[in-house]
């Protein structure tokens, strides 16, 4: 899933720069930024159902450094993490399966969270105690749709 205002302007620039090195739409850097782990599809409905629950479950803060996103003007077109994502360890849990990532803003209200983006995580992960749990740069990849 992709907000769709962050898909026009990432769509935009890309066609108006080719590659991007410098995206405005990347946030303010002292905006909280998380990215957050799910069992299921989430959407802005489901955050709350559907996000992790295991022991020692944190969503990691995401710093611009300098920009959360890498884009890449394909073919095809995709925007991917820029920094290499990790999750604190499970203390317990064991078992539960996640399948879906997103990296979520503060929204308006300044107190419930949006999704900006969202997928699938391509090999989902069975939750066991004591396990590392990091998504290395360019992993997590939100792909601009053909048309």
């Amino acid at each position: 899933m992709l907000n769709s205002a962050f898909y026009k302007t990432m769509l935009s620039y890309l066609q108006m720069y080719g590659g991007l090195s410098d995206a405005p739409f990347q946030g303010n850097p002292d905006y909280p930024a998380y990215w957050a782990l799910f069992t299921a599809d989430p959407s802005d409905a489901n955050i709350g159902t559907t996000e992790a629950t295991y022991t020692g479950y944190a969503r990691s803060r995401g710093y611009r450094n300098p920009y959360h996103w890498a884009l890449h003007d394909g073919p095809p077109a995709y925007a991917c993490n820029s920094y290499d994502i990790a999750f604190p360890v499970p203390t317990g849990g064991a078992g539960q399966v996640i399948t879906h990532w997103a990296h979520l803003y503060l929204a308006a209200d300044g107190v419930t969270y949006k999704i900006v983006a969202s997928g699938p995580i391509e090999n989902p992960l069975t939750v066991a105690v004591g396990q590392t749990i990091m998504f290395p740069t360019g992993e997590l990849i939100v792909q601009v749709p053909a048309g």
